[in-house]
């Protein structure tokens, strides 16, 4: 079953919140030109078991649904989203994307690339920062992304609604999630098909 929740004003990086840490990854093709609505696909996120569930769906809902969300709270750990979700955020003012490439050559532990001085490889791009408004909210995505592949920060800056949707038969209580051997792994590494990061993904449907 397909849920939508609404993460305006919130705070990424704040214990109560929703991240997209720990392995996570965003599909997004970072533009010249930063559009006011944005949508991306992000694999991966973790929901604190202190989220208002009941605002959004019947906890009783969905196959396994439930004992997900009880075991949540009575571990008083987070609930992992282990598969796709979309992120969808209104009335962008401007941002910035930092990315450092990682080499995918090396199994088993991140190895960023780095130039002829070893210093660390980094692309950098800034959209708009000054139309940045006082009372506007700020979006921190510390995470992965598909292309190119690395270590990402994304800040945006939005006036508008920040929605989240995903499907509730991807969610796993955290310790469940923490048991997994290959929990680090993204995407690639869930469905063992590295070659498809050749691949667009901006048909696919939650």
């Amino acid at each position: 079953m397909k849920i939508t929740v609404d993460l305006s004003g919130e705070k990424f990086d704040d214990y109560d919140s929703v991240d997209f840490y720990d392995g996570k990854t965003i599909f997004w093709d970072v533009p010249t030109h930063l559009p006011s609505d944005i949508s991306f696909k992000v694999w991966g996120a973790t929901i604190p078991y202190t989220f208002k569930w009941e605002e959004y769906v019947e906890v009783s809902s969905g196959e396994g649904f439930s004992e997900v969300i009880q075991k949540s709270i009575s571990e008083k750990s987070g609930v992992v989203i282990r598969g796709f979700g979309e992120f969808k955020l209104e009335k962008v003012l401007g941002g910035q994307i930092s990315i450092l490439p990682l080499d995918m050559t090396v199994k088993q532990e991140y190895t960023f690339f780095k130039d002829r001085k070893n210093n660390l490889l980094q692309f950098k791009r800034q959209w708009n920062l000054d139309s940045i408004t006082k009372g506007c909210y700020k979006y921190l995505f510390d995470a992965d992304i598909a292309f190119p592949y690395g270590g990402c920060e994304l800040l945006l800056y939005a006036e508008g609604k920040a929605k989240f949707s995903f499907r509730t038969e991807d969610c796993v209580s955290y310790h469940d999630y923490l048991l997994n051997p290959n929990r680090r792994d993204t995407f690639w590494g869930y469905m063992g098909k590295e070659e498809a990061s050749t691949y667009s993904f901006e048909g696919f449907e939650i």
